[in-house]
């Protein structure tokens, strides 16, 4: 069975998936360590073995020079073990999704291998 979150709101990432406030203040909700705790919570949130966490920025807007749109990060949850991956992708909203979506699944596949 799947289950699934999805969290833009930090409420949310706060209350369901338990990354921390702190951490959502210092790096915001998109975006660093959070990717991290996202990928953890949603593991323990629907008791499975693992997860996979997509967060960063799509667009058409929001980036900013720091964090521009295309700048994803992509986090797999097996067991204890938690990888994390940045990628920065062109296109459009669409496009940037499908290309975090392949990203988050082909870490999920080398993090299984491994």
């Amino acid at each position: 069975m799947l289950g699934g979150v999805i969290s833009y709101a930090n409420a949310v990432k706060e209350s369901l998936l338990r990354v921390p406030a702190g951490m959502l203040a210092q790096n915001g909700a998109g975006l660093g360590g959070s990717g991290r705790r996202d990928g953890r919570g949603r593991a323990r949130r629907h008791g499975r073995d693992c997860a996979l966490a997509i967060t960063g920025v799509a667009g058409p807007d929001g980036g900013t020079a720091e964090k521009p749109v295309g700048l994803v990060y992509v986090s797999c949850a097996v067991a204890d073990a938690t990888r994390v991956a940045r990628g920065s992708f062109p296109g459009d909203r669409a496009t940037v999704r499908e290309f975090a979506a392949t990203a988050a699944l082909h870490l999920l596949r080398k993090t299984l291998d491994a």
